[in-house]
C-alpha cells in the first residue's frame, strides 16, 4: 500500500519512528496593518509633540537666562561706572586739592580769621515748641510733634 500524498507519509514515518504529531493551536486573526499603522502613527505623534514641546521649553529658558545675563553686565558696568565717579568727586573734594586750587587761582589763607557767632540764645538739639522755628516746622509736620 502506498501513501495516497506526502502528508499522510510524512505522518506515517513519524509513527513509525515513535514521534508525536506537533501540538497545534488556534490563535486569533492578525491585526489589520491599517490598524497597525494607526496605532505606529499616534504614536510617533505623540514622541514628536513631547520633543517638540521639550525643545520649546528649553529655548523659552534659554532666552530667559539670555536676558538676565546681559541685565547682569548692564548692573555690572553702571556700579562700575558709579564706583569710579564717586571716586572722582572724593578725590575733587578733598580739602587738600580745594586748598591747592584756591592757591593756584592765587587765593591766600586769611592772616587773622573773623570768627561769626550767633545773636541770641542758641537753639538746644530738639528746640522746644515755644521756639518760632519749631512752630512753623510743627505747624508744617504735626506728626512730629512728640517726637524729640
Amino acid at each position: 500500500m502506498s501513501p495516497a500524498s506526502p502528508t499522510r507519509a510524512l505522518r506515517e514515518t513519524r509513527r513509525e519512528k515513535g514521534d508525536r504529531e506537533p501540538h497545534l493551536r488556534v490563535v486569533d486573526a492578525p491585526a489589520s496593518p491599517t490598524r497597525q499603522r494607526v496605532i505606529v502613527s499616534v504614536v510617533l505623534t505623540l514622541c514628536f509633540g513631547v520633543l517638540l514641546t521639550a525643545v520649546a521649553f528649553h529655548v523659552h529658558l534659554a532666552t530667559g537666562q539670555r536676558h538676565i545675563d546681559q541685565l547682569n553686565r548692564h548692573a555690572q558696568a553702571s556700579q562700575e561706572t558709579y564706583d569710579r565717579l564717586r571716586l572722582q568727586v572724593d578725590q575733587l573734594s578733598a580739602p587738600e586739592r580745594i586748598v591747592a586750587r584756591a592757591h593756584a587761582l592765587g587765593m591766600v589763607d586769611a592772616q587773622n580769621p573773623t570768627w561769626l557767632a550767633p545773636a541770641g540764645p542758641a537753639l538746644s538739639s530738639g528746640g522746644t515748641a515755644d521756639d518760632p522755628t519749631m512752630r512753623g516746622y510743627l505747624d508744617v509736620k504735626p506728626y512730629l510733634r512728640n517726637v524729640p
